[in-house]
């Protein structure tokens, strides 16, 4: 089979798979093997001004680390429904305009200028009001951003540790009027199992390079004794397996510690003391998840599907228990748990106003060689959404394959804006 080359989102990933099951490339699927998988989340954001007083004299100032969840327009639209503003004031919110807001501090802009749209060779400029804008999270962000080889790329914006230290670099120290929101993991994980796809799908001298890239991959966070050791252990497919499993597990964990340090360094101790660390999202719950698993239980049986989805889901439980435990005694930050949020938005839809919690309100752009739905949240437009699926539109949980509504990030928000009250802050 044909190799594909990566791309900035888990679309074509998820193609990937999609192409191995419909050729019948994947014979079988051992429960070791299916620890490794797990996919990521993406979605972006739109511009203003994000410097401006406070209805809770304890938080003047919110900044945002992150990806496209939070991203305020760094590629000129945010990734929900699209309005007749695309970014900024009069623009749909993301969940952290809908905090921002409540705390009555002005509309968040995004601090980068990225063009093209959230590709590998994207460019990024400064914004002209960069100053003022405190939004630093970008489309297509990760704990550890590679470009399409696969080859670290730090100086990158869409590499979470360089967000902090921009952000760091301009304020020079935080207070204890600051709110701090971190988060990303999504696309790390995508990249992690595209790495993975590629030693399990190849053969021959093929195989034996894919194999040696992954053990590079993990190894940027995994001590490279213990990736040689358990390289050294493959012997057949079944071997090859475990140590892709383990080897991804180490590596998963280790992101999550990698967070917490870069949180810790430049974040902590230059003085915050209200830090929200987001959870990764549970990534089955999204249509786009649902296509996949329909295509794998129609191809594997009803017995591969339940594996595969229990196991994306501990893939990203593994993540977020490993954060989470990391700030469990840390006083200073507070964990956003978004993995339950989403669940509970697709299992008790009702509860927040949602009609549907299954599918996308917006149409696909087009279809993939395989046949999957591809979705672009630019052309999200609210026209697209009515002539789709009528004028409940806006009471879907998804707008795209992968992205909220804004009614989503609404609700999602309204949460965090409860726990941050809870801490009192």
């Amino acid at each position: 089979m044909k190799k594909r080359p990566l791309t900035s989102t888990q679309n074509n990933l998820l193609e990937i798979i999609i192409d191995l099951i419909m050729l019948k490339k994947i014979k079988s699927l051992t429960a070791s093997f299916l620890l490794i998988f797990s996919v990521a989340l993406l979605s972006s954001c739109g511009g203003g001004s994000s410097v401006g007083g406070s209805s809770n004299p304890s938080i003047s100032r919110m900044i945002v680390i992150g990806d496209s969840l939070e991203d305020s327009g760094t590629f000129g639209h945010k990734f929900t429904h699209q309005g007749s503003i695309a970014t900024g004031k009069g623009s749909f919110n993301v969940y952290s305009d809908v905090v921002a807001e409540n705390l009555g501090i002005d509309t968040l802009c995004n601090y980068y200028i990225g063009t093209p749209d959230n590709v590998f060779d994207a460019t990024f400029t400064i914004n002209s009001n960069g100053a003022s804008c405190t939004n630093y999270a970008v489309g297509g962000g990760r704990i550890i951003y590679r470009n399409a080889d696969s080859t670290l790329k730090p100086t990158d914006p869409r590499n979470l540790a360089l967000q902090i230290t921009h952000a760091a670099s301009n304020y020079g120290s935080y207070s204890s009027t600051d709110l701090i929101l971190v988060g990303a993991a999504g696309n790390d994980f995508s990249d992690l199992i595209s790495a993975a796809l590629s030693a399990l799908t190849s053969s021959g001298i093929e195989q034996t390079a894919a194999i040696a890239n992954f053990g590079n991959f993990v190894s940027v966070l995994v001590p490279e004794a213990i990736v040689n050791a358990t390289l050294a252990s493959v012997v057949d497919s079944a071997t090859l397996s475990t140590a892709l499993a383990n080897l991804g597990i180490a590596y998963s964990s280790g992101l999550a510690t990698l967070l917490n340090e870069n949180i810790k360094n430049g974040i902590l101790q230059l003085g915050a003391s209200k830090v929200i660390v987001k959870s990764a999202a549970p990534l089955t719950a999204t249509p786009r998840f649902s296509v996949v698993l329909g295509g794998i239980e129609a191809s594997l049986g009803t017995s591969t599907r339940q594996a595969l989805e229990s196991l994306f889901d501990n893939y990203v439980v593994s993540f977020n228990t490993t954060l989470e435990s990391l700030n469990v005694n840390e006083s200073r930050t507070t964990f956003y748990n978004v993995y339950d949020i989403i669940q509970d938005f697709v299992t008790n839809p009702s509860t927040y106003g949602f009609v549907n919690s299954t599918n996308p309100s917006c149409p696909p752009i087009g279809f993939s060689a395989a046949g999957i739905p591809v979705y672009n949240a630019k052309d999200c437009s609210v026209e697209a959404a009515i002539a789709t699926v009528g004028s409940n539109y806006a009471s879907y949980v998804f707008s795209t394959d992968f992205n909220a509504t804004p009614l989503g990030h609404s609700e999602a928000g309204k949460v965090l804006i409860s726990q941050i009250q809870d801490k009192a802050w």
